[in-house]
């Protein structure tokens, strides 16, 4: 092997591993910004199911109110009937 040839060798897989260098350097890239994509989904659905799971329907919010007062009995099964009906 001569010396140039040597030198062809050398120049080629300086060539390939600056290639490589930036590929690796557009997945790190990448990868960083799919990682912040996922923790934002991820807080979405996080706060998704806090509100959904939070959430009560419009008679059980009504029942809730009227169970104070006893005087109110009527709107109270009113409101139980409408819950059940809900379900």
């Amino acid at each position: 092997m001569s010396f140039e040839d040597l030198y062809r060798v050398v120049v080629e897989m300086s060539t390939s591993l600056e290639q490589v260098t930036l590929q690796n350097n557009k997945l790190v890239q990448l990868n960083g910004e799919l990682i912040k994509k996922v923790e934002s989904l991820e807080l979405s659905v996080k706060e998704l199911k806090e509100n959904c799971a939070s959430k009560k329907t419009f008679a059980q919010v009504v029942t809730a109110g009227l169970k104070s007062s006893a005087a109110q009995v009527s709107f109270i099964k009113a409101a139980e009937i409408a819950n059940d009906t809900e379900k």
